[in-house]
């Protein structure tokens, strides 16, 4: 399982990624970007990062994330932002129930 948050502050805007198995944690990420991008690109870039490191397993994965315009991004290949349209691998599964 992997969960994504993102935050941004007059400080700088970072994102983090963090998965576990059978409930031990086996990952952690975390990212920070020097200037202040939109909070898009923030999602983007821990969505994308957690995407990556799912399909490096070898089962089924589950990506929890708070934000369903990112996934509609990346599911969407037309879109005119930079970061989705990078391909998804086509065994990734994609479920939102909210």
């Amino acid at each position: 399982m992997f969960f994504t948050d993102d935050s941004k502050t007059e400080m700088g805007t970072g994102c983090s990624n963090c998965a576990f198995e059978n409930g031990i944690k086996v990952l952690e990420w975390k990212g920070k970007l020097e200037k202040l991008p939109s909070v898009f690109q923030v999602e983007m870039m821990r969505l994308k990062e957690a995407i990556i490191r799912a399909c490096q397993g070898n089962g089924k994965t589950k990506i929890f994330t708070d934000n369903i315009s990112s996934v509609i991004a990346v599911l969407d290949p037309p879109t005119p932002h930079q970061l989705p349209r990078h391909p998804v691998p086509s065994h990734t599964e994609s479920k939102y129930s909210g």
